[in-house]
């Protein structure tokens, strides 16, 4: 079901699982062909990856919102996927400075397993501060501040949640 039609923007977080044979090569290259296609399409937000489930946070216009839900439904490298938040005008965006942050959180393997019976505005706080958490410990997030590299932390006064910074 697409999200709601309405003027702007919109946004939903999702928790799925890797299908079996996925790897770090594959994950690898869903982050660099997703940072060309959401820098096209205007789409901000942020894949955390434990090894067990991948969450993920995107907003961007509601065409394209609409047509990157559908074909994240239908992508075969990842399985119960479970949309846990959405809304529709979007509340503004949460990742405004790049198009595609991504956390490797496999060192702290449960971290995501919590979103896992959690729905709604509960989900959508408990990601911002998952991503919080795991952003400010360089252990999770090798590589960070690498020119070409993945982006470096900073914080969104608006919404108090720190991020990674521009992946641009």
């Amino acid at each position: 079901m697409p999200l709601l039609a309405s003027r702007g923007e919109s946004a939903f977080l999702y928790l799925s699982e890797p299908s079996p044979g996925i790897g770090p090569d594959a994950i690898h290259e869903i982050v660099r062909k997703a940072r060309v296609h959401n820098e096209a399409n205007a789409i901000t937000g942020l894949l955390m990856f434990d090894g067990s489930y991948f969450a993920q946070w995107l907003e961007g216009p509601v065409h394209a919102m609409d047509r990157l839900l559908a074909g994240l439904r239908a992508d075969p490298r990842h399985c119960r996927m479970d949309v846990l938040w959405f809304e529709s005008p979007g509340l503004g965006r949460r990742f405004p400075q790049w198009h595609f942050g991504y956390l490797d959180v496999r060192r702290n393997d449960q971290s995501l397993k919590r979103l896992r019976c959690t729905r709604g505005a509960d989900a959508m706080l408990l990601f911002g501060e998952l991503s919080r958490g795991l952003a400010a410990e360089p252990r999770f997030a090798p590589g960070l501040g690498r020119r070409g590299g993945l982006p470096t932390p900073h914080v969104v006064s608006d919404v108090q949640l720190a991020v990674i910074g521009s992946a641009r």
